[in-house]
């Protein structure tokens, strides 16, 4: 099926990004109704804890969409996404957020959020399930797709 394929297709992204990235992390941002990547980004080890993958990614959406505010380039419908920062996009990410970078998701207003390897401090399956707290403003599905897309498990 072609939405499958496509979420095949992003997850792979992802992780040649983390492969020519040292294995850091890396997360990608699509726009489901174009099937189109929109940003991406890469866990930096060496500038601390909040420039995780995540972190990094929706900093630099955000300075992309400033950027094109401040350079009146917004009637020609350059904004990468004209509501709130990432209404609507689905995240692909080599491995489950922890709780920081899922509750910066959260407040980004993602739509889905895919990711490949549990991690120990995991927002979305493995310590807690944040996208099951009634309490938030914002809810989000997740899909693990399990194991590492290397060795052939696409199941979502």
């Amino acid at each position: 099926d072609q939405a499958f394929g496509n979420h095949v297709k992003h997850m792979k992204f992802a992780q040649e990004l983390s492969r020519a990235a040292d294995h850091n992390h890396a997360i990608v941002f699509v726009d489901p109704n174009l099937a189109q990547v929109v940003g991406h980004a890469c866990a930096d080890p060496s500038a601390g804890s909040t420039a995780n993958a995540v972190m990094n990614a929706v900093d630099a959406l955000s300075r992309k969409n400033c950027a094109l505010f401040d350079s009146g380039q917004v009637d020609g419908g350059e904004i990468v996404n004209p509501g709130y920062l990432c209404t609507g996009f689905d995240s692909y990410l080599t491995h489950e957020p922890w709780l920081m970078a899922t509750m910066a998701l959260v407040h980004a207003r993602l739509n889905r959020i895919f990711f490949a390897v549990p991690t120990a401090g995991g927002g979305v399956k493995t310590l807690i399930k944040m996208q099951t707290l009634s309490d938030l403003n914002h809810s989000f599905e997740v899909y693990w797709l399990r194991e590492s897309l290397d060795n052939g498990n696409n199941h979502v």
